[in-house]
């Protein structure tokens, strides 16, 4: 029964996980998304500095506990050239991300995901699904699930 409940629970957290060609030290995949305002952002944008690409939604509870260590991380470390690009994969995203912008006080990037981004990123399956870039545009960690700020911030500061 326990070899039974290993096997299930390993094919679980195999499935949660993204898929495709993300590897430590690989390029990062780039990819072209919108805010809510209309203006375009590609990951290329961003070289020369470190970057945490979320893919996150605001009716997703983890998503939501990690905004506020997002806002302090972004605070911290962005004058040294670090940028939190939180990609957003609400439904709806131009009805409920400028109200979520205001009234949680966001500090950082917010964007709007697509289908090509997903895709790029592993198929997207589960949210958050965090992805550390260095300054050459390498991907340096990825993250699954709820991450807690003390991790992201010693990461943030080795590449800095």
């Amino acid at each position: 029964m326990k070899k039974i409940l290993i096997v299930l629970l390993m094919g679980f957290v195999l499935s949660c996980a993204p898929a495709g060609k993300l590897q430590p030290g690989k390029a990062a995949p780039d990819f072209n998304l919108r805010d809510v305002y209309g203006g375009e952002h590609k990951l290329a944008d961003y070289q020369g500095q470190v970057a945490l690409v979320v893919f996150w939604a605001t009716w997703c509870p983890p998503c939501m506990q990690e905004v506020p260590s997002l806002k302090r991380l972004q605070k911290k470390y962005g004058e040294q050239g670090f940028k939190v690009l939180a990609v957003s994969v609400d439904g709806r995203p131009e009805k409920v991300l400028p109200k979520f912008i205001t009234d949680n006080s966001i500090n950082y990037q917010v964007l709007i995901s697509n289908s090509q981004a997903e895709k790029a990123y592993g198929n997207i399956n589960s949210i958050p699904a965090a992805f550390l870039i260095d300054r050459t545009g390498k991907l340096s960690k990825t993250y699954l699930g709820y991450t807690v700020e003390s991790k992201l911030a010693r990461d943030i500061e080795s590449l800095l």
